[in-house]
């Protein structure tokens, strides 16, 4: 076990030799065998519980850089690119029909939010306003509430088996197809004969993995058997690298200019948060300021509405605080968010953009919200709203794909197929309420941890090690390291994982706001003398193009465009 040990934490060769002279460890070359061994015990019982039992493949691309300091012709820096996968484990079979013969029967109505989803959308708004209240202003605990469920998933552990990392680029279509054929055929060895029997798999990634996937399958199509015709196969959209490319669109709907208060672009600037930019995206980054906007927005409302928090709320029973701040919530809410009220706002630009932004931060993290508590049901009806906004024409492959995938929630899946589709889009790999993440993050989790581990090796280190020592047994490297922790009382800093405060930046972005009287309460305020350019409404737009073209392009060739080629210098042979 100490070998293990010190093998997860990047003891290098020579620090695990010298332990093993003072019998201490094992040899270096015991520890590479015993890792051996784990790794075939681990494929063997993969092998075992995938022939009888449902699961679904998630993979996702992983970059090594090797950076020489002495360049050389034949000493130069390298850029690998490889591919790294999850086998998931279910308790129940799935399967499904082709999603493109339902593209004719997506109407309009199945995508515009109707009665019950506005009430949604409105009670878990003003669940998001009151929480800020709460956590921003003493005395207003008794405010908060708790969401509406929808459809939770039963909170349970998540089984899931790393597979051997694969030296495959599978960025392209030919990639792709050669990480299933690896995975089928070399890592789980599964014969050909078992996928007659119209055996499904689904297969989960992100936007570019489902789109190169399913061209694969289009090319495939008059192969020789099921499994060369990739019949298998049901490439499923994942959520995280949703909400990544939703991020992105949020930061440049709201950028703006550096010098306009209330832009997110002055934000960066004003909070000095150099790694925000949109040349060159970093989703931390951009989500913490995004998060930081929000509160200070909401904050910023609040202050409008109720004028001053701590002393509104004194001397006031729990009942009538509640009473006044719903009421109040709900002026907001029609105020400033609800779709019907943009025109109030337009005679000020600067408070116009403030109250869309807004808007399209709750949709933002009303998403986020429902992964994290395992809400199915929640999911569904934000996707509802995001796939609209989602039409705007800036990311179209996006838009695309989430036009499929309500093809296939609405009419390709049967109600009860359907609820265990959406439950591939999250893992719970703790068993714990409310720790719940997207599948496509977990395989982010593996890559990064996989990486983490590469690092430490050194540059030297090969990809035959890595398959066969490391990316299987990453999650086992974890368990060693808490369990010797644990044996040992070993005690980390006061500033181990403790989260950084952002409070005084809140703060600031909120005495800025009250500064440049934003959102002051007669709308009219605020402008700076030169022009504001007016924030695009994600939801309007996108409806429209929708209305315009969109609906009906799709129903008739499966694409955005009226031209069923999506790109007509796309070659013959996408493997070639």
């Amino acid at each position: 076990m100490m070998g293990l040990y010190l093998y997860s934490c990047g003891s290098p060769s020579a620090v695990v030799h010298l332990l093993s002279k003072a019998s201490i460890s094992v040899s270096h070359t015991s520890v590479l065998r015993a890792l051996k061994g784990m790794t075939d015990a681990a494929l063997e019982k993969i092998r075992k519980a995938v022939v009888d039992k449902p699961w679904y493949l998630v993979y996702d691309n992983i970059n090594f850089a090797s950076r020489k300091s002495d360049q050389r012709i034949d000493n130069s820096d390298s850029f690998e690119s490889g591919t790294m996968a999850t086998v998931v484990m279910m308790d129940e079979t799935i399967s499904r029909d082709d999603i493109r013969l339902s593209y004719h029967r997506l109407c309009l109505s199945d995508l515009i939010p109707g009665a019950d989803s506005y009430g949604h959308m409105q009670a878990v708004t003003e669940n998001a306003l009151l929480k800020v209240l709460a956590r921003s202003s003493k005395g207003y605990d008794c405010c908060r509430k708790s969401d509406p469920a929808r459809d939770k998933l039963a909170t349970v552990k998540t089984v899931a088996h790393p597979l051997p990392s694969m030296h495959i680029d599978q960025s392209s279509v030919a990639g792709n197809l050669e990480v299933l054929n690896t995975i089928m055929e070399k890592t789980l060895r599964l014969p050909q004969a078992w996928f007659d029997d119209n055996r499904k798999i689904l297969v989960a990634g992100d936007q570019l993995t489902i789109s190169r996937i399913s061209t694969a399958m289009e090319y495939k199509a008059v192969d020789v058997s099921p499994f060369h015709r990739l019949q298998f196969a049901m490439p499923w959209l994942q959520l995280f690298h949703l909400e990544m490319a939703f991020c992105g669109l949020i930061l440049q709907t709201h950028w703006g200019l550096a010098i306009q208060p209330g832009s997110l672009h002055f934000n960066t600037v004003f909070l000095k948060r150099k790694r925000v930019s949109l040349k060159d995206f970093d989703f931390h980054a951009a989500h913490e300021l995004l998060e930081h906007t929000f509160e200070a927005i909401v904050i910023r409302v609040w202050e409008v509405y109720l004028v001053d928090l701590p002393v509104a709320a004194e001397g006031m029973s729990s009942d009538q605080l509640q009473e006044i701040v719903a009421e109040k919530v709900g002026h907001i809410v029609n105020d400033l968010i609800s779709p019907d009220q943009d025109e109030l706002l337009y005679h000020s630009r600067t408070n116009r953009n403030m109250a869309l932004l807004l808007r399209h931060l709750l949709y933002y993290f009303e998403l986020r919200a429902a992964i994290r508590a395992g809400d199915v049901g929640r999911i569904e009806e934000s996707l509802r709203w995001i796939t609209i906004m989602f039409q705007n024409g800036i990311n179209n492959n996006y838009a695309l794909e989430l036009l499929r995938v309500h093809c296939a929630i609405r009419y390709t899946l049967t109600p009860e197929m359907k609820r265990r589709f959406m439950a591939t889009w999250l893992v719970n790999t703790k068993g714990k309420e409310n720790g719940w993440i997207p599948t496509d993050m977990y395989q982010e989790h593996n890559n990064k941890i996989m990486k983490a581990t590469f690092e430490l090796k050194g540059s030297n280190s090969k990809w035959d090690t890595r398959e066969s020592s490391i990316s299987v047994n990453i999650r086992t490297f974890e368990a060693i390291r808490k369990q010797f922790d644990e044996c040992f009382n070993r005690t980390h800093n006061s500033s181990y994982h403790s989260a950084v405060s952002a409070e005084k930046d809140i703060n600031q972005l909120v005495l800025k706001f009250r500064q440049c009287n934003i959102l002051s309460e007669d709308f009219s305020a605020g402008d700076p003398d030169f022009e504001i350019a007016l924030d695009k409404d994600l939801y309007a737009c996108g409806l429209a193009l929708l209305v315009e073209s969109r609906i009906d392009n799709f129903k008739k060739t499966g694409t955005l465009d009226d031209n069923e080629d999506e790109d007509e210098d796309a070659p013959d042979d996408p493997f070639q």
